[in-house]
């Protein structure tokens, strides 16, 4: 069992290249969201599925005793993901948000040792008690040192999907960390670091994602990551979403086949809280859906329920997202072409 508040958050100074007076540097510099640019984080595919790990969902497939010096693990399945942890399954979406808060901290300064701090964390989250936001804190913390990642399909992927995916092999993310009187750190693993430079892409964050909650939370994580992802097919392919594919990425709710199974009560249990889910974003989108006969509705509960996984949220106008930036950090790279010009040796 890892400890968590008995913990020192004294952190080590080794393979970070920091000093110890260094040591909450890109803490006191993060603070993206006072700002017009938005934090950036490193995005994959993999990373993507990661973000909506959720115990509720998440498939357990092996559960692996102690044996001498070999500790005991938990193996799920999670999409196209295999999650390894050293207890059982704890991530939810509070996790995934200082997994996230981890990646930009990474992101920026490169280090590989991240710094949380209490208060920072508050003004970030809106949260009021400090009580909850240091469980909160302290939890995550906790429950991602150990998580071992990899890909369940490895073998169907291309050699240029590859190139793009930071989970080739098993790759534990965090190999240490503490939480303490206010401050928290977690040290990435090198391996992980690595794969984060060499086969990833920046991806804009909404500041808006770490103050919401559930469905909602998982949605506008959806929404951000399917707008730049296809940031170079059509507009088209950039703001729209299947209802479907949307609700695969809400580990919260139950599934359509869940609630066919017992009470087919699709209102209450799904678009009802997909509906004020949507409802908390207005800051951030203008919204229509197209039923699946190509109709234009305006509202969610007028799409039919015998084909609702198929019909689309379309996103008509985005509110907040930093355009500039945007097409600052998906802007491709000339390419260098080679001349065709025969030299005289080769005349």
């Amino acid at each position: 069992m890892k400890s968590i508040d008995n913990e020192q958050a004294a952190i080590p100074n080794t393979h970070t290249g920091e000093q110890p007076g260094e040591a909450h540097t890109n803490a006191q510099q993060d603070d993206d969201t006072k700002t017009k640019e938005q934090p950036l984080r490193p995005s994959s595919a993999s990373l993507y599925e990661l973000d909506s790990l959720h115990k509720k969902r998440a498939k357990k497939v092996r559960e692996r005793k102690s044996r001498g010096d070999v500790p005991a693990s938990f193996t799920y399945e999670h999409q196209d993901l295999f999650v390894e942890v050293p207890e059982a399954l704890q991530f939810d979406e509070i996790t995934d948000k200082v997994h996230i808060l981890a990646l930009i901290k990474y992101q920026k300064s490169k280090k590989r040792i991240v710094h949380f701090d209490l208060h920072k964390y508050m003004e970030l989250t809106k949260i009021t008690s400090r009580k909850t936001a240091r469980r909160q804190l302290a939890s995550s913390i906790h429950n991602l040192i150990g998580v071992k990642i990899s890909r369940s399909n490895l073998n169907k992927l291309s050699k240029n999907q590859k190139n793009y995916e930071p989970f080739v092999h098993d790759s534990v993310l965090y190999i240490n960390g503490a939480y303490d009187r206010g401050k928290g750190w977690l040290e990435l693993n090198p391996a992980f670091a690595e794969g984060l430079d060499q086969k990833t892409r920046p991806m804009l964050v909404s500041p808006l994602q770490f103050q919401l909650k559930g469905t909602a939370y998982y949605v506008l994580n959806t929404l951000m990551y399917y707008k730049q992802v296809n940031f170079h097919n059509s507009a088209a392919r950039q703001n729209r979403i299947r209802l479907g594919n949307l609700l695969d990425h809400c580990p919260n709710l139950p599934t359509w086949a869940e609630v066919k199974a017992v009470n087919r009560n699709y209102k209450t249990r799904i678009i009802k809280p997909l509906d004020n889910a949507l409802n908390e974003l207005t800051s951030e989108i203008e919204y229509s859906f197209i039923d699946a006969d190509g109709n234009t509705q305006n509202s969610i509960y007028n799409l039919p329920l015998e084909n609702f996984l198929d019909c689309m949220l379309v996103i008509n106008k985005w509110k907040s997202l930093n355009q500039e930036q945007l097409n600052r950090i998906k802007k491709r790279k000339k390419s260098t072409k080679k001349s065709n010009k025969k030299t005289p040796s080769e005349k």
